[in-house]
């Protein structure tokens, strides 16, 4: 390989793992929240520790493993950024969907874990079909188990009530510290 390709291959490769890199280490949003709107990041969300032994758990086990800052923001309004996966659809607008940390995390990639997912429901309006970009959705954050039989599908819920492409929220860095949400 001569010495223009190397350097177009590693400066490739270097983006590459640059956004590889930020994706999975968390790495929050550089959004502005409205006011009254905690700003959550699937950073916050990953300190979620999962049960042992999964296939000895009751329900309320998962619970325990959510840290103390996110479970104070159940029924609070939250500003988180993802990918958009419908799951319920009229008229070609979304009812409901998953929100998820990566893009990868639907038909390829590395399947999500129950921290990296989000349930959304729109409250009111259906959103517009936003896949393959990143999306803002406020609305109610709910933590709590949602158990489909003896399948816990979530630990994460939210009741949304706008959805916007993701470039449409302003960019500012922001203190992510629990005490600076005012949850500590």
């Amino acid at each position: 390989m001569k010495l223009p390709g190397i350097v177009v291959f590693a400066c490739c490769g270097g983006i590459l793992l640059y956004a590889v890199g930020a994706e999975l280490a968390g790495l929050p949003p550089r959004v502005k929240a409205p006011k009254g709107v905690a700003l959550l990041s699937w950073g916050d969300l990953a300190g979620t520790r999962l049960p042992d032994s999964p296939g000895q758990t009751r329900q309320g086990d998962y619970l325990k493993g959510v840290p103390r800052f996110i479970r104070g923001l159940d029924n609070q309004r939250v500003l988180i950024q993802g990918y958009m996966i419908p799951t319920a659809t009229e008229e070609d607008r979304v009812r409901s969907f998953l929100l998820v940390r990566m893009q990868a995390s639907c038909c390829f990639g590395l399947p999500p874990q129950l921290s990296d997912v989000l349930e959304v429901r729109m409250t009111h309006q259906p959103a517009d079909q936003l896949r393959d970009r990143t999306v803002n959705v406020i609305g109610t954050l709910h933590v709590q188990e949602h158990w489909a039989g003896t399948w816990l599908s979530s630990l994460y819920q939210m009741d949304a009530e706008s959805v916007v492409p993701g470039s449409q929220v302003l960019s500012m860095p922001l203190n992510r510290t629990p005490q600076a949400l005012g949850l500590e």
